[in-house]
């Protein structure tokens, strides 16, 4: 059975990766998923909003911006 706490954390990751609030983040999704850097034009991107991961019971909480090919 799985804890509440990681029920919790798998609602709000999914509540993430579908979030519409921002169109301009969103189209900035979608620009950077349809326009692939050289080195990595065969991979296959993810182009959603990245949920957070780890320890539900942390003490720390870390928010970032990870454009990874495009940074």
């Amino acid at each position: 059975m799985m804890h509440t706490d990681n029920l919790v954390l798998r609602e709000i990751s999914e509540r993430v990766i579908y979030c519409s609030l921002c169109p301009r983040l969103l189209s900035y999704i979608k620009q950077v998923g349809d326009s692939k850097v050289r080195r990595f034009i065969t991979e296959e991107y993810w182009a959603k909003p990245l949920p957070g991961f780890g320890d539900p019971k942390a003490q720390l909480f870390i928010i970032g911006l990870a454009p990874a090919a495009h940074g």
